[in-house]
Order: C-alpha cells, then structure tokens, then sequence
C-alpha cells in the first residue's frame, strides 16, 4: 500500500487496499474493508508527518527499489521501500514498519533493524556511487519516524560480510551456535532455541 501511495492527494484506504489485493490475487479471499479501516488512521497521521512533506518535495524517488549486494562470498537480494534525495540534494532510505509499538519504544526498537538498514545504506550507496545515505525507519501504527544511525565502522561492509560468512558456515555445517542476548526477548524464533538448548 505504502508503494501505490499517490503523495500528492489526501488518502484513501480502502481503494488502495483493493488495488493492492487485487494485485496478490486475494480480492476474492479477504475483505477490504478490515484492513483499510486499520490502515486509514495510519494514511492520515503519514500524511500529517514532516516525512510526508519531505518526499512530497523531494527531486528524485525510487519505490520498492531491487537490489543486489556482495557480502564476502554472500550475494544478498534485497528490496528498498524507498529512496529519496531531498530538497537539499541529501539523499534518505526510509522504511515503513507496521509493527504494534508505541512511540515511546519506537528508538529502542528501531535497534533490532540496524543490521538491514546498514545493508541498505551500503547497498544504496553502492548504487548511488555515494557514501551511504542517511537511513530513517517510519512506524506506522504510532506516527512516528525514527532515524538509525550508524557510528564507526558498522556503516561499513566488514560487518554484514561478517555475518553473512558465519550463516554460510553455520548452514554448511548444521551447526547454529546459541547466542545470549538482548535481541533474544523478541526473536520469533526463541522457543526452537529453547527447545534446542535443552
């Protein structure tokens, strides 16, 4: 839906949502109007947002841009919701979230995505033939937007190269070593791992 959004006129959920699932071949299966009704308070609080007024006035956009990355002996494939340069010439990625968070957990949760939006930063920039733009995330339930910033060397390639490396090795080996940490309390994958350490 966020990729079919016409910026320039005021939102409307529910032929955007049945565009959209008439695209995935569902308008037969599900009910449009569920998911517009959840998405239209979501279209106009955007639509309020300065982020809105930013790609509005931006000189260049790409949506849903492809791409592909080399990580070491890792190819990555990925997918942009959007890149855009601003009026000041910067260039931004911004990705939409539609995760059930308040805006006080937006910046701590905007944490667990650091390592995809390193990725496309390197990945846009790579494109770009720039350093690697500045790199924001949207949560749309709470309005709000949360940049991520990269310090150092992580907005360098060493570290996605890095752990892609260790996933070759791990599936060639069948051997997923168990890692404690913060990430742990919202890892959908948690009780496998539970289970696996028992």
């Amino acid at each position: 839906c966020m990729e079919l959004l016409d910026l320039s006129h005021p939102p409307e959920a529910i032929p955007l949502v049945r565009r959209v699932l008439g695209e995935m071949d569902m308008d037969s299966s599900v009910e449009p109007e569920p998911l517009a009704a959840m998405l239209q308070p979501m279209l106009v609080t955007f639509y309020d947002h300065e982020l809105h007024r930013r790609i509005q006035d931006s000189t260049k956009q790409f949506r849903e841009l492809d791409f592909v990355y080399q990580a070491g002996r890792a190819v990555i494939r990925g997918q942009i919701d959007l890149l855009f340069r601003d009026s000041d010439g910067r260039w931004c990625i911004v990705d939409y979230k539609s995760d059930r968070i308040s805006g006080d957990q937006a910046h701590e949760h905007a944490q667990r995505y650091r390592i995809q939006m390193q990725l496309y930063a390197n990945a846009a920039g790579k494109y770009l033939e720039t350093d690697p733009p500045d790199t924001e995330l949207y949560f749309l339930r709470p309005g709000v937007c949360e940049p991520v910033k990269f310090a150092g060397s992580e907005g360098k390639a060493g570290e996605i190269t890095q752990i892609a490396s260790e996933l070759i090795d791990a599936r060639s080996t069948n051997s997923f070593t168990l890692r404690d940490g913060a990430h742990c309390s919202y890892c959908r994958y948690r009780s496998l791992c539970e289970k696996t350490s028992q």
